[in-house]
């Protein structure tokens, strides 16, 4: 497997697309400064998953879009795309060749793909697992890293190691297991507060279950005497109707002869008194249709106005439509003005693009040409120099020789002079020397006493970070511990609020019913939902409303009757609604002066908070509850006040009506009430230990701000270290060479004498040589002379032509920033067009609406001016039939009096006849009363049966029973089973099917939370295999890639030794790396005394160690080499060709060594400012030298 191809475009400098092929072995890639090399590394790195800004040199991840120049618009993406060949299957696929890219947007989006195909960041880290490549693998080695390898932490240094080793994806899945154990533990702790809440449930529900199921066998045999006693008490009271019936008969019989002499006087009666009704209805009906009329004018008049209101406001919106359209029909105009201008610019850019284009091309032709016409030129010139080098070498040679012989004659003279002088200069020389010794061993005492004060500062700096590390670790552990708190408190509250939400505690029935609030807003809500108290009188409140609680408030009665509909239909159990309407003037009497009673605190309704508007509903329900202290000071209350007012304490007990007490209390005392307030409260303890954990964290950014202040000393102090070494190392070299010179001296004195006797036979030899090689030198010259000559009119014409090539350099640059900007003014002129097009579309489909609207309001104009017309001519004619009214009013009121004196005469008769039927009436209604009172209580009976028992009295025979035949003995069993019922007090019915849905829902989380713990159980056992195949697998490779880096280091060194420690044999997965090392010939007792060339070379021995161990496919190198000296650049590029064979390297540099070994070259440079391309080496290597 090896990298085939980088693709890159708007990442970076990269504003346009440029395409990097690769090939096995070693890759260059070559550059002036701030040409962009470095982002190469840097897309790599990212498109592999790099989170981090800071390590993209950025501030945020937007700084990697192309942020465009002065001649540039910034582009609104990056995307970068990497192609392996995987022809060998290393990544675990089956494509033989596998890209890998990442797209991010200014807005913020970002999406990875693996062969063009959507994926997650964590699909593209599993994909590279233990092959080295990654964000953080030994495969990509930046300029900062080679120094962070060294001068980092040892715990730094693991995820190296990690990589190497390939327990990488071992402690990954031990990182998803720790995750999915905490989740599980989560699940566990929510479902245990669940099955803890149910708990609370199913002990009270499975008591009330009881009492239902007792309450239904007492019901039902209550329902037998029921029947029974319905049954005898129909018999009696149809004897007693018969009697009834047979008097009324009777006395109606006599009743019908008076009424006979009574009718025929009223028959005549009658006649006249229809005459005068018929006359009186008439004067009504006129009198009804006047005031009829004057108020349909009044009407009609009333809206005429608003018609007339309504024309004026339509001709002020046809007018505005009118304006608005000719407000857009010169919108357009200019819009297609704007079009025709910006048709032309593109049109224009694109012919004078087409041209420049050509001349691009004859650009490139021209230049290949001259170039190679150049390169003969070159070639010829360079021979011709070459031989007049070899010549100028030769007459050099002759002259070094010539000069040898002249300094050799000059020198045995000045030998001989200074013999002469005797034995003056040698006893000065050898004082002086002795001098300098003494002064020398003074200040080499003076360095090596600064150098133990230093390196006590140094330990004094150490110590004071090893008790910052302390203190900053104690921190942390505080954090994790609050971290715990935090998780444990949130956990509650999700719960808390999770169970309040989805209404746990309360009946399928009110669960279902709350579903519906968003739709039904005449849902108000549960009564533990509107009303809160105290936290003191939480429990008395809620023992108060007992099970009116899961009561539901609605808006008003329709509301209550929709939802019970849909109970029934949907069979989702009994619920109590209470319609909010009910209550609204309702009026509770209270005895206030059970108030100033011993430990009273007031009336249950006085003591909770709720809206104003559910007033009268707390009343109803909490009104007349008396909340005291104890049961003690209640059962005195109680009694005083003859058991006739509810009590409860703040404990709980319940002192009901009547006298019955009821308490006691169980293991779990959450309520309803409470959960509300515990959310608020769990809210504020998860701000509160936020705020903790962030105060924390700021005090442990404090110790790292005095951590960088102590490692800026330390490297300061390092830095003065290394100088006084330096210095040091210099006295001593000094030292030396003085003690050197002395004995130097001594040893002269001795030779001088027989050197006097050398001096004269070597003066004569010197001579005859001198004359020889000046005849040589007089040959070369002349051949020389001709040389130049002929390589003088070469250089004019070779000049000629590199002008010429340049001015044509000069002209394709210009012309190519030309066609880029034509490029980019072509496609702002087509965004203009289709931007343009599209505007006046949306004006004419403007223009069209404003048109159906001003058609639309005309018509509406006309059909109104019809109306008012239409009204106008209603009002004249009903004035017209008003007066006709009023005329016929004074006729009818004459004949009324007329009619009115005739029937005064028939009163007297009609008096008498009107006692005698009144009295017979009187007995005739006592009959009919008293039958109507025995048929209502037959009715009554009836109702009741049907209404308890839905049955009809035939229905009703079924169930007679002979036994019971006297009503008293019935009613008195009756009274018994009232008073069993009675005793059992309230009767929760929803009981049974609430307990067995709960009961079911308990026995099934029960089984979840067994499945929990095993699960929980199961992944303490696989973290634990997981850890102990990590110690096994890393403890095996670490001693290898300490080996390997012992004997790397030796080879790049040329001697020495390197060693890798762990920090801590406790956990060795986890603590750090410690890096020690010796160059060949030195001693050092601690890292920080390298050089930074000796950082650089260790660091660059430890990749290549794990290199040849565990060989990546493909590795990227960032002027890791930049420290280095010469000699150790060749061998690290040797070493480097070594490693190729096995890994792909791609080696980003400006040392020549480096570039030498390379199979290949890339340059990269910026000949538009402030973008990077894609450029031919020589012109690198020319701007290269330009900056030397």
């Amino acid at each position: 497997m090896y990298l085939k191809s980088i693709e890159v475009q708007g990442f970076k400098s990269f504003a346009t697309k440029l395409h990097f092929d690769f090939h096995e072995g070693i890759t260059a890639i070559v550059g002036p400064n701030g040409s962009g090399k470095s982002n190469v590394a840097d897309a790599v790195r990212w498109v592999l998953g790099e989170q981090s800004a800071k390590q993209l040199r950025g501030a945020s991840m937007q700084d990697v879009i192309f942020a465009g120049t002065e001649n540039r618009k910034p582009v609104g993406f990056a995307y970068v795309a990497i192609t392996f060949d995987n022809s060998d299957h290393v990544l675990q696929t089956d494509y033989s060749e596998v890209t890998v890219s990442r797209r991010v947007y200014r807005s913020g989006e970002s999406e990875y793909m693996i062969n063009k195909a959507h994926c997650r960041l964590k699909d593209v880290n599993e994909l590279f697992y233990d092959t080295g490549i990654g964000k953080e693998g030994y495969s990509i080695i930046g300029q900062g890293q080679i120094e962070k390898i060294i001068n980092g932490r040892p715990e730094d240094r693991r995820e190296l190691f990690d990589e190497a080793a390939g327990i990488v994806k071992f402690k990954r899945r031990k990182t998803e297991a720790l995750k999915e154990l905490a989740d599980e533990e989560a699940n566990l702790e929510r479902i245990n507060d669940i099955v803890s809440e149910l708990e609370k449930q199913v002990i009270p529900l499975e008591k009330q279950s009881v009492k239902a199921r007792e309450f239904l066998a007492l019901k039902e045999e209550q329902k037998k005497y029921d029947i029974n006693l319905f049954l005898l008490d129909e018999e009696q009271l149809k004897n007693q109707i018969g009697a009834i019936e047979k008097n009324l008969d009777i006395t109606t019989n006599d009743y019908n002869q008076a009424k006979d002499a009574y009718d025929s006087l009223k028959i005549k009666y009658e006649e006249l008194k229809k005459e005068l009704e018929k006359t009186e209805e008439e004067i009504s009906f006129n009198q009804e249709a006047i005031k009829n009329y004057d108020l349909e004018k009044e009407k009609k008049e009333g809206e005429i106005k608003v018609f007339k209101e309504q024309l004026n406001t339509l001709m002020e919106k046809i007018s505005s439509s009118k304006n608005q359209k000719e407000d857009i029909d010169s919108k357009i105009l200019q819009k297609e003005k704007n079009l025709s201008e910006y048709r032309k610019i593109y049109e224009d850019t694109k012919e004078e693009l087409a041209i420049v284009l050509k001349k691009k091309e004859n650009f490139d032709k021209e230049v290949a040409v001259l170039e190679e016409e150049n390169k003969k030129l070159s070639d010829k010139i360079g021979s011709n120099k070459q031989e007049v080098l070899d010549y100028l070498s030769k007459m050099g040679d002759i002259r070094v020789e010539l000069q040898r012989i002249e300094t050799l004659l000059d020198s045995e003279k000045k030998r001989q002079t200074e013999l002469e002088k005797g034995n003056e200069g040698i006893i000065n020389d050898k004082e002086n020397a002795i001098s300098e010794i003494s002064l020398l061993e003074n200040k080499k005492e003076e360095i090596s006493k600064e150098i133990e004060d230093l390196q006590s500062l140094v330990n004094q700096l150490n110590k004071k970070n090893d008790d910052i590390k302390i203190k900053t670790n104690k921190k942390r552990e505080e954090i994790d511990l609050l971290n715990q708190d935090f998780h444990k408190i949130k956990a509650r509250y999700d719960f808390l609020k999770n169970v309040s939400e989805k209404y746990e505690g309360y009946s399928e029935g009110v669960k279902k019913v709350m579903e519906q609030k968003s739709y039904n807003p005449g849902i108000l809500g549960v009564i533990a939902d509107i009303i809160s108290a105290n936290q003191k009188y939480e429990l008395a409140i809620e023992t108060a409303l007992g099970g009116n609680l899961r009561n539901i408030l609605t808006k008003d009665e329709a509301t209550a009757k929709s939802m019970i509909a849909f109970l029934k239909k949907n069979k989702y159990g009994r619920v109590t609604f209470l319609p909010l309407e009910y209550y609204k003037n309702k009026k509770i009497n209270k005895n206030t002066d059970v108030l100033n009673e011993k430990g009273v605190l007031g009336y249950a309704g006085s003591l909770v908070n709720f809206n104003e508007e559910y007033k009268g509903v707390v009343e109803y329900l909490l009104g007349k509850c008396l909340v005291v202290d104890n049961i003690d000071n209640a059962t005195v209350v109680s009694k005083k006040y003859s058991h006739s007012i509810k009590i409860v304490t703040l404990e709980g007990d319940l002192l009901s009506v009547g006298g019955s007490l009821t308490g006691g209390a169980y293991k779990n005392n959450s309520n309803l009430l409470s959960r509300k307030r515990e959310i608020g409260e769990l809210k504020d303890k998860v701000l509160l230990v936020k705020d903790k954990i962030k105060g924390i964290y700021d005090e442990i950014e404090t110790f790292n701000k005095e951590k960088e202040d102590i490692k800026y000393n330390l490297l300061k102090n390092n830095e003065k270290y290394h100088s006084l070494n330096l210095n040091l190392n210099t006295t001593k070299i000094n030292l030396d060479a003085a003690i050197k010179r002395k004995e130097d001296m001594e040893k002269m004195a001795l030779k001088r004498q027989s050197d006097m006797e050398e001096i004269e036979s070597l003066v004569e030899k010197y001579n005859k040589e001198s004359d020889s090689l000046n005849i040589k030198m007089e040959e070369f010259s002349n051949k020389i002379k001709d040389l130049r000559q002929k390589n003088d009119e070469l250089e004019i014409n070779f000049e000629e032509k590199k002008k010429k090539l340049d001015s044509l350099n000069n002209s394709f640059s210009k012309n190519n920033i030309k066609y880029f900007s034509l490029m980019e003014k072509e496609e702002n002129a087509a965004e203009n067009l289709s931007r343009v097009e599209k505007e006046i579309q949306d004006l004419k489909a403007d223009i069209e609406s404003f048109e159906s609207n001003t058609s639309l309001y005309e018509e509406n104009y006309k059909e109104k001016l019809k109306e008012i017309e239409e009204y106008e001519n209603i009002i004249k004619e009903n004035e017209n039939k008003k007066e006709e009214l009023i005329a016929r009013a004074k006729e009818l009121e004459e004949n009324k009096h007329q009619v009115t004196s005739q029937n005064d005469e028939f009163f007297e008769n009609r008096e008498s006849l009107s006692l005698d039927m009144n009295r017979l009436d009187k007995e005739i209604l006592r009959l009919n009363n008293r039958k109507e009172n025995l048929n209502i209580k037959m009715q009554d009976t009836a109702n009741y049966i049907w209404e308890e028992y839905q049955l009809t009295y035939h229905s009703a025979l079924e169930f007679k029973d002979n036994n019971y035949e006297d009503s008293n003995v019935l009613k008195n069993l009756l009274g018994d089973i009232k008073q069993k019922i009675k005793a059992l007090g309230e009767v929760n019915v929803n009981a049974i099917e609430e307990y067995k849905e709960i009961h079911e829902r308990y026995d099934f989380l029960k089984t979840q939370q067994n499945d929990l713990i095993d699960g929980k159980n199961e992944l303490l056992q696989v973290i634990s295999k997981l850890e102990a195949g990590m110690r096994k697998q890393f403890a095996e490779n670490f001693k290898k890639i300490n080996d390997e880096f012992d004997r790397v280091f030796k080879k790049l060194f040329a001697g020495g030794r390197g060693t890798l420690e762990i920090m801590s044999d406790d956990d060795i997965i986890e603590s750090g790396i410690q890096i020690s090392v010796q160059p060949p010939g030195k001693k050092l007792s601690n890292m920080m005394q390298l050089s930074g060339g000796e950082k650089a070379l260790s660091a660059i021995a430890l990749l290549f160690a794990i290199q040849n161990l565990k060989p990546s496919p493909f590795c990227l190198l960032d002027e890791i080499e930049a420290a280095l000296d010469d000699s150790n650049v060749d061998r690290y590029a040797s070493y480097l060709h070594k490693l190729s064979d096995n890994t792909q390297f791609i080696v980003i540099t400006h040392r020549r060594g480096t570039m030498a070994s390379a199979d290949r070259l890339y340059g990269i440079t910026m000949q538009e400012k402030g973008v990077s391309t894609l450029v031919s080496v020589n012109l690198i290597e020319e701007e290269l030298q330009n900056e030397t």
